[in-house]
């Protein structure tokens, strides 16, 4: 499993609003059960800093995932938390 983030400067709103973008990609071979996948995912959004002090952050994001295991599938989906990722 590989996952990596970058998140741009916070220019807009007082330097609280930002851009963000993410892929990832994970592997999967189960023996036990005969399958295997492999699985691709890339999004964006926005980052809005509620409270700088306490890094609370708001995010928008839309992301798109899609699977590989003898046949593909794809799934997309818009998120809002309220958290911080790491």
């Amino acid at each position: 499993f590989a996952q990596a983030e970058w998140r741009g400067p916070k220019l807009w709103l007082r330097n609280r609003l930002g851009p963000a973008f993410f892929g990832s990609v994970s592997g999967s071979n189960w023996q036990r059960s005969g399958t295997s996948a492999t699985l691709f995912g890339a999004g964006g959004g926005l980052r809005y800093r509620l409270n700088p002090d306490a890094r609370t952050t708001l995010r928008l994001d839309y992301a798109v995932s899609f699977m590989r295991d003898g046949y593909a599938r794809s799934r997309r989906g818009l998120h809002l938390a309220l958290q911080e990722a790491f």
